[in-house]
């Protein structure tokens, strides 16, 4: 049987693991059944034995492991694997096409592809059909001729758009384990397109090149950007060879001519051309300015820091984070460094929207899945972003952003008890090394983060650490000091596993998973009915997997009779703020000093507390006074200034939040509750506090504010 992508990958972390994989990690990880890993298992003690090394041991209570002294030439069979021996999946093979016919130095057929992927006729054409219809989001068309073969006709910006989206599909970040054989893909000789004049070595020259502009110009990228930024070179290269040129407008190129990026790009391709000869016009290294501009860093040039652009972001920064702090209530402690690391994301990201460069985000999904209040209330803000660069932000710009915020958010009342040392290795930029750290410190209290540092820089590091946590594989480690490979948004498997190996404390305990219940069973007990008792089990643990994404209580957990109150009137906004603290005051739920550090916040804030017409959300930090998370809510028949009469305010709700994410959910139904004209329109117009309540924790309501992600 021949491996494929997924089959692949799973047997690359088989290689470059220092034990045991369990199938629990294995299914998180690549999001499958247990019965699909075990088929990717046949297929790869399958290709094992062809070649002569021994198949995958499955050692009981422990997990998968492969022999320790076959694991170096398994790694290089990998890398070199042939085609006959690789099965290319429907989005594999279709990506490859783009890239064939962008390319092609001469014309490209159907029978072309038949041959190349070893597929019929009639599945080719079905590709081509598909495509069709995606490469027209892009404003290009996959056009056939008798003669000529196909070709994608289009204006040659929109051309690089789409090679540059389909690119990221072969080289994403998070495929590493492909990286070594899509690379030789490239330079393989009787390729419909390859690169006939391009030695192969060239890729690595010009990741050096890449490297030495680094140095000379100050600035430091993420480990993942070189890759990109040489395998974009190779392409924007080949069609500059084939007479594909791109064209900038005067006005543009005086804009990017006066960046420093301008002068980094000329000197990156005078470097080039001496290895590879070629008339270069000056429109594209404009271009290769605007990806420069585009790529992610890990630190702001010094000199950058008074610049127009900088000062333009650092405002969008400042706006988005106060905007966040209003809806999700809550004030982040270190808001200069805040600031700086946003930016840092932010700049890059300002200049792939500007220039309409697609951006690869491996956790896009993940992020959406597992933190989807922090992504909705990211979403929310960054019309702060979409009013400068006046266009829509895309999903996978969004969930960087998210990142961001949700790493400082768990950082907010956590404190580190050091005891063992762990550096974390990350090829994807701030955003990513944050979260991963938020995720380890919740999670293990007993671990004392070193720092985070990228794949070129960690071995200054390394002997300061008990243990490196990686998000790619590292090629020259100290053999005292274990690594753990992981996916930057980590899975309950993986955390199990870091628990297992490592000797981490957990900080509190976890369901356990239906999918490792069922691998001990099986260790002790045969098992006749794995699929009836597979569905028993969860519905004995209620969906935990589901659940662990709501666990966060709602507004019917929080709200009842005695925190839902209508009164009269009152002399003020500060009785009101008093009045509508009282319930949680008599539940012990808040101290008294927090309804005076409330009122407050109000008289520095003023406005910032209503967040809605005719609603204040007053609220203030958790050390003030917060015994527990709880929320009360206060409607008065009439409406009264909040503070000045420009605010009025008639829905007073009083939240007590403490410090981390739990009070997210419930404010997240409450403002979609609130956002729709006739909720609002019933709340205020409830009669009685019994109606008021229903309205607000009734099924109806809560079932349509399940937390989703459009």
């Amino acid at each position: 049987m021949a491996l494929d992508q997924r089959s692949c990958s799973i047997l690359s972390y088989l290689v470059h693991s220092d034990g045991t994989v369990t199938i629990p990690f294995l299914t998180e990880t690549f999001r499958v059944s247990r019965r699909t890993i075990y088929y990717d298992l046949e297929k790869i003690d399958d290709w094992l034995k062809k070649r002569g090394y021994a198949p995958v041991k499955k050692i009981r209570g422990s997990g998968l492991v492969l022999e320790e002294r076959e694991k170096r030439d398994i790694r290089e069979a990998i890398k070199s694997l042939q085609e006959q021996d690789y099965e290319y999946a429907t989005e594999e093979r279709q990506t490859w096409i783009v890239l064939h016919v962008m390319t092609a130095g001469r014309p490209v057929f159907i029978e072309d592809f038949t041959r190349l992927f070893r597929v019929s006729r009639n599945t080719v054409i079905e590709d081509i059909k598909a495509l069709k219809h995606r490469l027209g989001a892009f404003h290009v068309s996959l056009l056939s001729d008798r003669k000529k073969g196909y070709l994608i006709k289009g204006d040659e910006k929109n051309c690089r758009k789409a090679m540059v989206e389909y690119l990221s599909r072969i080289f994403p970040e998070d495929a590493w384990p492909l990286l070594e054989m899509n690379k030789q893909n490239l330079f393989r000789q009787g390729r419909a397109f390859g690169f006939p004049s391009f030695h192969p070595r060239l890729f690595d020259d010009f990741m050096r090149l890449i490297q030495e502009c680094e140095k000379q110009f100050g600035v430091e990228y993420t480990d993942a950007v070189h890759l990109q930024l040489a395998l974009r070179l190779l392409f924007i290269l080949r069609r500059v060879q084939l007479g594909r040129v791109v064209r900038f407008d005067p006005i543009e190129k005086s804009v990017l001519r006066n960046t420093p990026e301008r002068t980094m790009a000329q000197t990156l391709m005078e470097k080039i051309l001496h290895l590879f000869p070629l008339s270069v016009p000056d429109d594209e290294i404009d271009y290769l300015t605007t990806h420069l501009l585009g790529a992610r860093i890990n630190e702001l040039r010094v000199q950058e820091a008074d610049s127009g652009d900088i000062q333009r972001l650092s405002a969008i920064i400042r706006k988005m984070i106060d905007d966040f702090e209003k809806r999700a209530l809550v004030r982040f402690p270190d808001r200069k460094q805040m600031e700086h690391n946003m930016l840092i994301h932010l700049k890059s990201a300002y200049y792939r929207l500007i220039y309409d460069i697609p951006v690869n985000n491996p956790v896009a999904e993940q992020v959406m899945e597992r933190y989807p209040e922090i992504y909705q209330i990211t979403q929310q803000v960054i019309h702060h972003l979409e009013a400068v660069v006046r266009k829509p932000v895309p999903k996978n710009e969004i969930a960087f952003m998210a990142m961001h915020f949700g790493g400082w958010l768990r950082r907010e009342g956590l404190r580190v008890r050091g005891k063992r040392k762990v550096l974390i290795v990350c090829a994807g930029g701030v955003g990513t090394s944050r979260m991963l750290q938020q995720q380890l410190e919740e999670r293990f209290p007993a671990v004392e983060i070193l720092r985070t540092a990228t794949v070129r820089n960690y071995r200054f590091y390394q002997d300061q650490a008990d243990v490196i946590i990686s998000t790619a594989p590292l090629k020259e480690t100290s053999p005292s000091v274990p690594v753990m490979t992981v996916s930057p948004i980590l899975t309950e498997a993986q955390l199990s596993e870091l628990q297992r190996k490592l000797g981490l404390e957990e900080a509190s305990p976890h369901s356990p998973s239906v999918d490792a219940l069922l691998a001990v069973v099986e260790q002790y007990a045969t098992i006749r009915d794995r699929s009836g008792l597979e569905q028993a089990l969860r519905r004995f643990f209620h969906r935990p997997e589901r659940a662990a994404l709501h666990s966060k209580p709602g507004l019917a957990d929080l709200l009842s009779r005695e925190t839902v109150r209508i009164h009269d009137v009152v002399t003020g906004w500060e009785d009101a703020v008093r009045l509508a603290a009282q319930p949680l005051i008599r539940k012990r739920v808040i101290e008294e000093r927090y309804v005076e550090a409330m009122l407050q916040m109000v008289r520095e804030m003023g406005p910032y507390m209503v967040i809605a017409p005719l609603v204040a959300v007053p609220h203030a930090r958790p050390e003030d006074g917060v015994r527990e998370l709880g929320m009360s809510i206060l409607k008065l028949r009439r409406a009264i200034p909040f503070p000045d009469e420009d605010h009025p305010v008639q829905l007073i709700v009083v939240l007590a939040a403490t410090g981390d994410e739990g009070h997210l959910r419930a404010l997240s139904q409450l403002s979609r509750l609130l956002g729709r004209k006739e909720a609002m329109r019933d709340v205020l117009a409830a009669r009685s506090e019994g109606e008021l309540l229903a309205l607000l924790s009734s099924a109806a309501y809560r079932e349509r504010d399940v937390p989703t992600i459009n």
